[in-house]
């Protein structure tokens, strides 16, 4: 399996630091929890297969990434460029990677006082996004998946509509958000309830951009912190301390949060 805190090595001519940032994160996961990951991420998608045999393969990290980036440059040349005057926004790269039926949902809206369920669209992608304030990462997915919409039932005129996601197969096992330059505290670990059952997150790591460059952090399972920046250190990360130590998980070298990584660690009913 190799070192799960292996970086990838950037490289100038394809600008892939917005792979590095995701794929070191990814990777660890995948490295520490292989057999969890094996039972809820394979079998997801092609591209994400492809990856993950790669990793397995033991070849040189930077072969699957570069692989990934032509595939998805091929796919879609202008949302995933691939030259050394362009690079890619990391957000897209997880929307691509972090799909399939174990993401699916079905988006609804319900009314809180009769039966009113209007099925409104369904996904197989699910990621948290910051526009506006939210007062913690936590608070944001618990929004995602249901909020009110502050208008009256069609049916019953009486109770307020609410938006809800269900998934097919119980929560994923990872999931993601993008702050946008928003804020908000960034939870080590919390819990979500969803119908009869109780699903527990803590932080795996997190995606930085700034001046035109991503760099990542890993939350390993100690609760330790490793920071990676594959222009200056190529695959080494750097141990940052425990994660009750490092007290800015926003900023990292003047650059700030952008995508949220979150691993399930347990499911319970409640």
């Amino acid at each position: 399996i190799g070192d799960p805190l292996l970086g990838h090595i950037w490289s100038r001519e394809t600008m892939t630091c917005a792979y590095d940032s995701v794929l070191t994160v990814l990777r660890h996961a995948w490295a520490n929890e292989r057999e969890k990951w094996l039972m809820t991420m394979s079998g997801q998608n092609a591209l994400l297969d492809r990856l993950q045999h790669s990793w397995n393969a033991s070849i040189f990290l930077e072969e699957g990434r570069n692989d990934l980036q032509a595939a998805l440059n091929m796919q879609d040349p202008r949302m995933f460029p691939r030259s050394q005057h362009e690079g890619t926004d990391a957000n897209a790269v997880v929307e691509m990677l972090l799909s399939g039926p174990n993401f699916h949902h079905t988006i609804s809206r319900q009314c809180t006082l009769c039966t009113t369920d209007e099925r409104v669209g369904e996904s197989d992608q699910f990621r948290s996004t910051l526009h506006g304030p939210a007062t913690s990462v936590a608070n944001m997915f618990k929004e995602s998946l249901s909020a009110d919409m502050y208008r009256p039932c069609s049916q019953c005129g009486w109770g307020l509509m609410q938006r809800r996601r269900l998934f097919d197969r119980g929560l994923p096992q990872i999931i993601s958000a993008s702050l946008y330059q928003q804020t908000p505290v960034i939870d080590h670990a919390f819990d979500i309830e969803q119908g009869a059952s109780r699903t527990k997150y803590r932080l795996l790591g997190i995606a930085y951009y700034g001046d035109w460059h991503w760099t990542s952090r890993v939350i390993d399972q100690h609760g330790q912190v490793w920071y990676n920046d594959g222009m200056e250190q190529g695959q080494r990360s750097l141990f940052e301390g425990s994660l009750a130590g490092v007290t800015d998980l926003l900023q990292a070298n003047r650059a700030r949060a952008a995508i949220i990584f979150y691993w399930k660690t347990g499911e319970t009913y409640i």
